[in-house]
């Protein structure tokens, strides 16, 4: 048949132009949803703070082992605060919070309520 112009629809044929728009609606919403599930990912990750600490093997100081175990910071806490609470081992409380500061990429002692931070205890 001559003329013809697009893809049968319901007995109606379609244009060329209307057949670009459908399909640019269709990128576009495909566009959407695949950025609604990424941010909805993100929250949910951020929502439960994973952090995985990866160490081939357990490091020993003297008699004591590293063990990397993530904690959630809570309301008021800081790198010093948290420092107070874990197993130092023989490290000074300026040493560890420096250990804690470089095993979670952080610049300063100021963390947030809801994280999670990997830590190290020495047992």
């Amino acid at each position: 048949m001559f003329g013809n112009t697009g893809e049968k629809n319901g007995g109606e044929e379609m244009s060329r132009s209307e057949m670009r728009r459908i399909e640019k609606t269709n990128r576009t919403f495909a566009k959407l949803v695949l950025t609604a599930v990424i941010l909805f990912l993100l929250i949910i990750a951020a929502e439960h703070g994973t952090m995985t600490v990866l160490a081939e093997e357990p490091a020993v100081y003297g008699t004591k082992t590293a063990v990397y175990e993530s904690v959630k910071v809570g309301e008021g806490e800081d790198l010093e605060i948290i420092a107070d609470r874990c197993e130092r081992g023989e490290l000074s409380r300026e040493a560890y919070i420096e250990t804690l500061r470089r095993i979670n990429g952080l610049h300063g002692s100021r963390i947030h309520r809801g994280c999670w931070i990997a830590v190290v205890n020495y047992r």
